[in-house]
């Protein structure tokens, strides 16, 4: 499959030496905040793509490189994340994290991870393809005694945006996901366990 170059004005390639190496708050804060309000973006170098439709080596980008698109989720019929591709499916690992800066609140981040198996029956085989997808929502002013805070976010906007990388390239992002070494202990998290980011999708086509 031929591989797409970047749209919607986003440019393919930095000057040299410039690398775009975003934190969990700037990916948040500066790019996905502002574009699911229709602000206007630092720079025009995160282009629009269905992240989901496509196995992770044919998106545009270099493949040694982390890659980084702005996905929009209202734009599947389903309501729900689509994590199946051509060759295979997205999993998550089971855990998530919540970015937030006192500046901002009440706009919220949320972040999850997911690893690429190839292959569509049991049993898949699990490929060093790692994806960091995040998504906005806003907090409650007032959080209720007793429920989780993460169960009193509401949803904000269409647009998520996602971080590709492989661990086989040997990416500086791999050394350490989410704060702890990736293991295969991860995977056996349950595909059939309620997943906030279909929750966010579901909510943002009604």
């Amino acid at each position: 499959m031929p591989k797409l170059f970047f749209s919607q004005n986003a440019s393919c390639n930095l000057p040299p030496g410039f690398r775009f190496e975003p934190t969990d708050e700037e990916i948040v804060f500066q790019y996905l905040a502002c574009k699911a309000l229709s602000r206007p973006l630092p720079a025009s170098i995160v282009p629009e793509i269905d992240v989901f439709a496509m196995d992770p080596w044919d998106l545009s980008g270099e493949l040694k490189q982390d890659r980084y698109f702005f996905c929009n989720m209202a734009s599947n019929e389903t309501g729900r994340m689509r994590k199946s591709t051509c060759t295979g499916f997205w999993k998550p690992l089971g855990f998530q994290k919540l970015i937030i800066c006192p500046s901002r609140m009440p706009i919220v981040g949320i972040k999850k991870t997911l690893v690429f198996y190839k292959g569509k029956n049991h049993p898949a085989t699990r490929t060093d393809w790692f994806m960091h997808v995040y998504y906005i929502a806003l907090a409650p002013t007032k959080p209720r005694r007793n429920h989780p805070f993460q169960r009193s976010l509401t949803p904000l906007g269409k647009w998520v945006l996602c971080h590709v990388f492989s661990k086989k390239n040997g990416s500086d992002t791999t050394k350490n996901i989410l704060g702890r070494e990736v293991s295969d202990a991860d995977s056996s998290f349950s595909d059939t366990k309620s997943s906030t980011l279909d929750e966010v999708s579901s909510t943002n086509s009604e």
